[in-house]
């Protein structure tokens, strides 16, 4: 039963229903329409289609917020204000509630007689999906806090979910999030070896050459850190060729991130070389990319002003090696000061 002066979904009129059942229906051609753009390589128009597709996703959420969308704001919201156990404890209710869900879908398999795995487009391959996404988002927060061994948990976590849920979209995004929180601890090895399946699983096609520039991008990151660098030169060869095409959609969060971390990996790929003033040049289109995605209005979030002070640390770096002094010291305090407001912990301490 419901709270006095609350109405679920199912409680809703007929009229809503219909309403409901018509938007499905226009966001379904969206996406298809996004599709057949980008695969014909139409990427303006794909562009346009995305920003509607997501403008139609925000609209919806606001009009029907469910309980997990109520606690994702909230996480959100804590975030923001730098409240990071608040922002944890959100994601932890999250992830409570996705696996009480997978719980109570095991129940119902179980009373039905049905113990088979989980299957494209079942209860249980949804339950897993979001299994995986709580566990990534969570990872996510503690590697921005800082918490380098709790974020790769938790990414291993999220990618032994992932393959639970068959979706290797969904592998994709947990397995990059697996390699950078390798990374971030120096364990090469793992990373890379996240990164390589990640390559040999992106599937044929235009359609899903963004998510193999990025495999290939953290691939090369790898092996850069690994120190082949010939292969690492091959893998960012061979990005470029996938992201250039895109690399006019401004308004694309995810590809000028993509675009953001090609340059970064080609500035330690140029250090790793001798390359001290190409590195720095590198960099110095990293900062000027992660600005432009920081100053985006939809990502205007700790995610994306972290990845920036991030850059500029590293710019930094580059410069004073460079024997630029004063500027590695103005990048230096730039990023403390982005931290500072963002409610992040110095890089230090991280």
């Amino acid at each position: 039963m419901n709270p006095p002066g609350h109405s679920s979904r199912n409680d809703q009129p007929e009229s809503a229903t219909i309403k409901d059942a018509g938007w499905l229906k226009e966001f379904e051609q969206t996406i298809k329409s996004y599709a057949e753009a980008e695969s014909s390589g139409r990427h303006d128009e794909a562009q346009a289609v995305a920003l509607q597709a997501l403008m139609m996703a925000a609209e919806e959420a606001e009009r029907n917020p469910t309980p997990d969308l109520l606690l994702i704001a909230d996480a959100e919201r804590c975030e923001v204000a730098g409240d990071w156990a608040g922002a944890e404890a959100a994601r932890r209710k999250v992830l409570a509630l996705r696996e009480s869900e997978l719980a109570q879908a095991d129940a119902r398999s179980e009373r039905a007689g049905d113990s088979t795995a989980a299957q494209p487009d079942d209860e249980r391959w949804r339950a897993f999906g979001l299994i995986a996404k709580a566990h990534a988002d969570l990872s996510a927060l503690q590697k921005r806090w800082g918490r380098l061994d709790d974020a790769w948990n938790s990414a291993r976590a999220a990618t032994a979910a992932a393959r639970r849920a068959n979706l290797w979209p969904l592998l994709h995004l947990t397995l990059q999030n697996e390699t950078a929180c390798a990374l971030d601890r120096g364990d090469v090895a793992s990373a890379l070896a996240a990164a390589s399946e990640d390559v040999r699983q992106i599937e044929p096609g235009a359609l899903h050459d963004s998510m193999r520039a990025r495999a290939l991008l953290a691939r090369g990151r790898c092996l850069v850190a690994s120190g082949d660098l010939a292969a690492a030169e091959q893998d960012l060869a061979a990005s470029w060729e996938l992201l250039e095409p895109r690399s006019h959609s401004a308004f694309l969060a995810g590809v000028q991130r993509t675009i953001a971390r090609w340059w970064e990996t080609t500035a330690r790929l140029r250090a790793r070389k001798g390359d001290g003033s190409g590195a720095v040049a590198a960099w110095r289109q990293a900062v000027e990319k992660r600005r432009e995605v920081a100053a985006l209005p939809q990502v205007e979030t700790p995610s994306s002003l972290d990845a920036l002070a991030s850059a500029l640390k590293e710019f930094s770096e580059a410069l004073s090696q460079a024997g630029d002094l004063d500027a590695a010291g103005a990048a230096l305090a730039e990023a403390e000061t982005i931290r500072g407001n963002a409610g992040l912990p110095p890089k230090s301490a991280v």
